[in-house]
């Protein structure tokens, strides 16, 4: 049934046994996004470029919902929650999905598109930003065959344990982003060592209107995310971008106008370097 649901205070939990539509996380291993259910620690790192605690699937902790063909659902909290973590997963099928933040009657400050050739494997993670005063996140699995689970946690702290500090901000503190003018676009190459990037996109407060492609191959693409913010800086877009395999490009298309620029950010989430010898690896040498 596709009603809208509230938590208030302390989250809900959809399962009092500790199941999530019916999982059992930590008995059956499944993970959302990289984090270990059991231990709540990224999976398989050697190194760890995580700005903020990844948190386990259970009760008290976060909120999830099963979204059939077509179903749209909403999330409400009041104003004393500055951002929330959006998560879309399914299980190895495609993902297509329609994301907005509702502020109010008529007004949308941030909207989203998302698509993943793969829903299990390059599942979708971002962070959205809910100031100013009470905040809905509507969800709508836009593929009328595929379901998927969304989760939705307001429990988002970054390492330091400080609950004002923005993910996007804290990205941006380490380094020196790169500017895209309108219409223009940039490309970013993974490292094959890299497993998922973080990346963020944001203004000066002018509107952001941009395209994001994962492509593996000549014209792949393995995900897409489109992003709409009326004000960039108030309402930037942060998300992690799994990248398995090699060969992984992340394109970035500013849509917008010449006038309205746009900084991007990519940097690694999660490496795990190569540990073969120069004599084990693949050179590319192949009998037909």
């Amino acid at each position: 049934e596709c009603d809208s649901y509230k938590y208030m205070g302390e989250p809900l939990s959809p399962y009092a046994d500790g199941t999530v539509n019916g999982w059992n996380m930590a008995a059956e291993g499944r993970t959302i996004g990289v984090m270990n259910t059991t231990t709540g620690k990224p999976i398989s790192t050697t190194k760890n470029y995580n700005m903020f605690d990844n948190y386990t699937v259970g009760p008290g902790n976060v909120t999830s919902v099963l979204l059939d063909g077509g179903c749209l659902k909403t999330c409400s909290f009041t104003k004393i929650v500055d951002r929330v973590e959006v998560n879309l997963q399914n299980d190895g099928k495609p993902l297509n999905s329609a994301i907005e933040l509702w502020q109010g009657p008529n007004n949308s400050p941030q909207k989203m598109r998302v698509y993943s050739e793969d829903g299990n494997a390059r599942p979708f993670r971002a962070v959205i930003e809910t100031p100013y005063s009470t905040n809905t996140v509507a969800i709508k699995n836009t593929d009328v065959d595929y379901p998927f689970t969304a989760v939705v946690d307001h429990t988002l702290k970054n390492v330091d344990g400080d609950p004002t500090v923005s993910p996007a901000q804290r990205l941006a503190e380490l380094g020196f982003p790169k500017k895209i003018q309108g219409r223009a676009t940039h490309s970013h190459q993974c490292d094959p060592d890299t497993q998922s990037v973080q990346i963020v996109l944001n203004t000066d407060g002018c509107p952001l209107d941009a395209r994001i492609e994962i492509l593996q191959g000549p014209s792949h693409n393995k995900q897409v995310l489109e992003v709409q913010t009326e004000d960039g800086e108030n309402f930037p877009f942060y998300a992690i971008i799994d990248t398995p395999g090699d060969k992984n490009v992340i394109r970035v298309v500013n849509q917008g106008q010449l006038e309205f620029p746009l900084s991007v950010d990519v940097r690694p989430y999660v490496e795990t370097p190569d540990n073969k010898s120069s004599d084990d690896k693949d050179i590319g040498m192949r009998w037909s």
